[in-house]
């Protein structure tokens, strides 16, 4: 007796159309094996954050951060194994123990990454295929004012998305609350990208086109897709370490700019929304206001920088107090969570990181932070 699975099969075959039976089972496992969750919904203490930058030196400085200036988050530079070339280096050890620091005085701890950019030092021969690539076959290489190293940008259809989770599922297991990952975009700066050998295959295998010949509009669903997988990919990691915890995650976005990079685009693979805002900028709030009701249920973390890249407020603490007094006042006029640089950063390439300034030391910083924080 002939089963129903074989008179399937007998059917198809002879219709010619096992093969495309075949083909639709392939797709729909290669979906499955990319779906991945959507984030948990925010925290409740992410909502109603203050938050301030850190770096390992700050250990002596964490009673100050949540008692004088009602901090209730650390967002912490220090990279372990490897960095952008500007963020601090430091050790899995010395990230726990922030961490465990900051939870003693009430603090949650978010801990910083570049998600997508490294000095050259990183670059090994077996990594050469994680950069972003034009059509031509040129890596993405870069430098900035604020950097001496070169810098490599890598792509998201590559290992390299999986090495990022790694970090992340470390940060989680030493008891981080939440991941922020930096510069998340595919870059110009040596042509269009990515055509890397990953981003072709994939391409390939989900349209059946080719990358090279595809039209632009489609190229950039296919990276901004590609950008979202690789946020939850890390956010997943991130919980698999912590499973009973709540984790935040989020990445700076830009409004409406970079395609890649895009607020209605990145926010959907993640649980704070992240954006910058400066002083003098023409209707910073009502630019805050409508980057808030993109996703109006989720906590819009906003970071003050400085139009020249900070270099404006190295050694100059009244400038300095003056712009955060002007942002941080938009901020929580709209009722917006704060993050500011406790430290300011550096602009001299052969001293990265940050600078000596900060609110533990600046007076005029001080009272400007504990003012808006305070209220």
């Amino acid at each position: 007796m002939m089963t129903r699975r074989k008179f399937v099969a007998k059917v198809a075959a002879m219709s010619g159309g096992i093969v495309l039976i075949k083909s639709r089972q392939a797709a729909a496992e290669r979906s499955a094996a990319t779906i991945l969750p959507e984030p948990r919904e925010a925290p409740e203490w992410a909502r109603k954050a203050r938050i301030l930058s850190a770096e390992y030196r700050d250990v002596p400085h964490l009673k100050r951060a949540r008692e004088e200036f009602r901090a209730t988050v650390m967002l912490l530079y220090c990279c372990p194994e490897t960095t952008n070339g500007w963020c601090p280096a430091g050790t899995w050890d010395q990230i726990a123990f922030f961490i465990q620091q900051a939870h003693a005085q009430n603090l949650k701890v978010v801990c910083y990454y570049d998600t997508t950019t490294m000095e050259e030092s990183f670059l090994s021969p077996e990594r050469r295929e994680w950069v972003q690539t034009t059509i031509e076959g040129k890596p993405c290489s870069f430098t900035r004012r604020h950097v001496w190293h070169l810098r490599y940008a890598f792509c998201y259809n590559t290992p390299w998305s999986q090495h990022v989770a790694r970090i992340a599922r470390g940060y989680a297991a030493a008891g981080a609350d939440g991941i922020f990952l930096d510069n998340p975009n595919y870059y110009s700066f040596t042509g269009i990208t990515c055509f890397c050998k990953f981003c072709r295959q994939g391409f390939k295998q989900e349209t059946g086109q080719d990358l090279q010949q595809a039209d632009e509009a489609v190229r950039i669903a296919f990276h901004q897709k590609s950008l979202r997988e690789h946020v939850k990919r890390v956010y997943a990691a991130a919980g698999e370490a912590a499973p009973a915890k709540q984790m935040v995650m989020t990445c700076n976005t830009s409004n409406p700019a970079l395609p890649m990079q895009r607020l209605d685009n990145l926010g959907q693979a993640e649980n704070v929304i992240f954006r910058e805002t400066f002083a003098g900028q023409k209707h910073a709030k009502e630019n805050l206001r409508r980057d808030a009701a993109v996703f109006p249920r989720k906590p819009l973390w906003v970071i003050l920088t400085e139009g020249s890249g900070a270099k404006g407020w190295t050694g100059n603490a009244p400038k300095a107090a003056a712009q955060y007094d002007e942002c941080l006042g938009i901020i929580m006029e709209l009722g917006l969570c704060p993050v500011v640089w406790a430290t300011i950063p550096s602009q001299n390439p052969l001293r990265p990181g940050f600078t000596d300034d900060s609110i533990y030391n600046q007076p005029e910083l001080a009272k400007v932070v504990a003012k808006h924080f305070s209220s």
